[in-house]
């Protein structure tokens, strides 16, 4: 998590050298996905991995719950 785009963008460089360096892996771009949650009205992001963007979502499902960008968490029940 993150304040900013910039800031992601350090933690998602600072991770990928952390896996390349230290076990000899490799971030899966296409199964990783980034959402923006917030209040203002501007929620595009543009976050890479080696040159190549890293999907952006306006929603997810996680252990029942579903989030959308710009919102809170809500419980659904199946």
């Amino acid at each position: 998590m993150a304040n900013s785009q910039k800031g992601l963008q350090q933690l998602m460089d600072n991770l990928n050298n952390i896996t390349i360096e230290f076990g000899g892996m490799k971030i899966n771009v296409k199964k990783t996905k980034v959402m923006c949650i917030s209040r203002k009205g501007n929620n595009k992001l543009k976050i890479y991995v080696d040159r190549q963007q890293v999907e952006q979502l306006s929603q997810f499902r996680y252990l029942g719950s579903l989030s959308e960008d710009g919102k809170r968490f809500r419980a659904e029940l199946r």
